[in-house]
């Protein structure tokens, strides 16, 4: 659900088959999301 949840739309086909490059910044961003989370709560 996070997944579709943080793409933009229009780019929906990268949630079942996203490049390895586009893949790692989701990731990237994922870490980081969940970082910037964690310190609040």
């Amino acid at each position: 659900m996070g997944f579709a949840f943080q793409m933009e739309e229009g780019k929906e086909e990268k949630i079942f088959c996203p490049p390895p490059s586009d893949f790692q910044n989701f990731l990237d961003g994922v870490i980081l999301d969940f970082s910037i989370f964690s310190k609040f709560y």
